[in-house]
């Protein structure tokens, strides 16, 4: 979930260089703010991880619930696999 939301996070930064090229600065700061939370739930989860701080997660994972709430999934879009080895990506990165 931290690389998804890490993911997630790039993306609006990308998204937001594209609209200050067109001098949307507005609508780019906006789009920052709204945003936001996913560096900052991203961070969180990674030092509860880190240091497995387990019963301290499911709070956090609360944070979600808003951000979430209106979207329904009618299918599976990512294949299972991508979530493979994604705990050890993260606890080896920077090693």
């Amino acid at each position: 979930l931290v690389l998804c939301l890490r993911e997630i996070a790039d993306g609006i930064e990308e998204s937001t260089v594209a609209w200050e090229k067109r001098d949307y600065w507005i609508k780019a700061e906006e789009f920052r703010r709204r945003w936001n939370w996913t560096h900052e739930i991203a961070s969180e989860l990674e030092a509860l991880i880190r240091t497995e701080q387990w019963d301290d997660i499911a709070p956090i994972m609360l944070k979600l619930i808003p951000y979430f709430k209106d979207i329904k999934v009618t299918r599976f879009t990512r294949n299972a696999s991508i979530w493979q080895h994604a705990y050890d990506q993260l606890i080896n990165e920077g090693n």
